[in-house]
């Protein structure tokens, strides 16, 4: 058993994050020996709340097809998850209505779970800093473009200026890349590897989805009303392979994307959905000149040379004083990471394989012992950073490749 329970509040809950991974982790996986779930938010009045659950179990019932890939089996534990909630908002004391409300929520709390649109992230952080809560935010922390998808930095400002007034604060970006067992091996093991391989000289990393471009949820994902594009959607989480590692990124040498346009039935998107970014990269654990290359792709299947299977890895590629080089390969999907001669690296701490249980006890413990976490907002903001640069040295607009059939 734990010392004791953190009394937490969660905004937004119909979010598909919240849905498929929060509540799940907090009332399936035993988390919530850690945590007093005290007060949810949305955006509806009370009395209206059980027609809003059932529009929504409805809405994503009659989203589902046959398969078994993340994004279906997502959906399935949404539904399980609304069902679950209908019984715990039995009490009006328990649910705020009106989105960003939260100053009317007059319950006893010490941190809040952040589940709501990327544009609005900002403000909650805002509100909640300033009546000193810790929070856990989903990424993105903040949107990076304006209306016209051009590289804008007004919230990325507003959240360093948090960061730097509250450093006493547990403030943590729910980037559950990070929390994968494949990534806590690497991080944890990368020192070990250092000692036998070398440092580190290039790092090459991809995601690679097939998903499906007339899906409702991913055209408000990505799209200039979100101000979410595939680089900061995606970006967030290789990025963080640099500077979980304390690495640096001091430049970024090239990008270029393409925007699915469309098919027959299907209208084109306003913001990119495939990206390739080059970075110049230094550190201790680095070699001088290090370089990093990402690639970030949706709709696989429609690409000029089609893909089926979806693909999540990166490849880190170390050289040791006699210049020889041996790769490491962490795989996001298997969850496993691996060398050159197929010798599999493990965790110290044996973590989960569910990411969010270890977000949750992250966040647990970083509040309990007053530590900042590995994805603190601190650290999310380098990764912000080098993709504003992103988008501001190299805009979408004008550094095009045509990736798709067309």
């Amino acid at each position: 058993m734990t010392n004791r329970k953190i009394r937490l509040f969660e905004i937004c809950y119909t979010s598909e994050w919240a849905l498929a991974k929060f509540f799940q982790a907090l009332f399936k996986h035993g988390l919530d020996e850690y945590f007093n779930l005290v007060g949810i938010s949305g955006r509806e009045s009370f009395s209206n709340v059980p027609a809003r659950i059932f529009d929504e179990i409805i809405k994503r019932a009659s989203s589902l097809k046959a398969g078994k890939n993340w994004r279906e089996e997502n959906t399935k534990t949404e539904i399980r998850s609304l069902l679950d909630i209908l019984g715990i908002l039995a009490e009006e004391s328990y649910y705020q209505s009106g989105e960003g409300n939260i100053e009317k929520f007059n319950g006893d709390y010490e941190a809040a779970a952040i589940f709501s649109r990327n544009t609005t992230h900002i403000r909650y952080v805002a509100e909640l800093a300033k009546r000193r809560k810790h929070v856990l935010c989903e990424k993105p922390l903040v949107i990076l473009t304006n209306d016209k998808h051009l590289a804008d930095r007004k919230q990325l400002n507003e959240l360093e200026k948090i960061v730097k007034q509250k450093p006493d604060l547990i403030l943590m970006d729910s980037e559950h890349y990070s929390a994968k067992r494949a990534s806590i091996a690497f991080f944890e093991r990368v020192g070990d590897m250092i000692s036998e391989y070398g440092r580190i000289a290039r790092i090459k990393g991809t995601t690679r989805e097939k998903d499906d471009p007339e899906k409702e949820r991913t055209r408000k994902l990505l799209c200039r009303k979100n101000k979410t594009g595939l680089l900061l959607d995606m970006g967030v989480h290789l990025f963080g392979i640099i500077t979980n590692i304390n690495g640096e990124i001091t430049n970024v040498a090239d990008a270029e994307y393409d925007i699915y346009p469309g098919h027959q039935g299907c209208l084109p998107y306003d913001v990119e959905t495939f990206s390739r970014v080059k970075l110049d990269i230094k550190g201790n654990l680095f070699h001088d000149k290090a370089r990093a290359e990402f690639e970030f792709a949706k709709f696989i299947h429609r690409l000029k040379i089609p893909e089926e299977k979806d693909r999540k890895e990166v490849i880190v590629t170390f050289k040791d004083k006699s210049s020889l080089e041996r790769e490491v390969k962490i795989d996001f999907v298997t969850g496993k990471v691996t060398d050159t001669n197929g010798r599999e690296w493990h965790s110290y701490s044996n973590p989960s394989g569910n990411e969010y249980m270890n977000i949750l006890k992250d966040f647990y413990n970083a509040i309990i012992r007053r530590q900042q976490p590995r994805t603190s907002f601190r650290n999310s903001i380098k990764n912000l950073d080098a993709i504003y640069r992103t988008y501001k040295k190299f805009p979408v607009a004008g550094n095009p490749i045509e990736v798709y059939q067309r």
